[in-house]
């Protein structure tokens, strides 16, 4: 499986593993910037790349683990780019104003590689009964 990869940035770096069996590659960050600050705002990083994955894949963008570490949360986690999607990947965190964030240059968040299923759609006017039914948030228990 290749992932292609193409800096749009003379700075930005190919993602990498820390180590080889890793399931995510990491993307750092080449500039930030600071979106909507007064309502307690958002950064945004870009990481200066974009992908394409061979077809019948996708790739997620999830947090690193150290983002336990900072003020941060990923807006949109997890983060789904789509094969047809060419674009510079930018990854939106919400922001705790004075607390800890990622710097320009920091690792900021993996890239995981994965298969993209042919899934069919069927339309039906019932489903099979099951324990768990309609039961919704925390049903399972805490």
């Amino acid at each position: 499986m290749k992932l292609k990869v193409k800096r749009l940035n003379e700075k930005a770096k190919l993602p990498t593993r820390a180590y080889p069996d890793d399931a995510g590659f990491d993307l750092e960050a080449i500039n930030m910037s600071i979106v909507n600050e007064k309502d307690h705002g958002y950064i945004e990083y870009d990481t200066g790349i974009s992908v394409t994955p061979e077809k019948g894949y996708y790739c997620k963008i999830v947090p690193r683990s150290s983002i336990s570490k900072t003020g941060l949360f990923l807006a949109n986690s997890p983060a789904t780019i789509d094969p047809n999607y060419t674009g510079s990947i930018k990854l939106r965190f919400k922001w705790v104003p004075g607390s800890k964030k990622y710097e320009v240059g920091e690792r900021i968040a993996q890239l995981i590689v994965l298969p993209l299923p042919e899934v069919e759609i069927e339309e039906v006017t019932e489903l099979e009964e099951t324990v768990r039914a309609e039961k919704g948030f925390g049903s399972s228990g805490l």
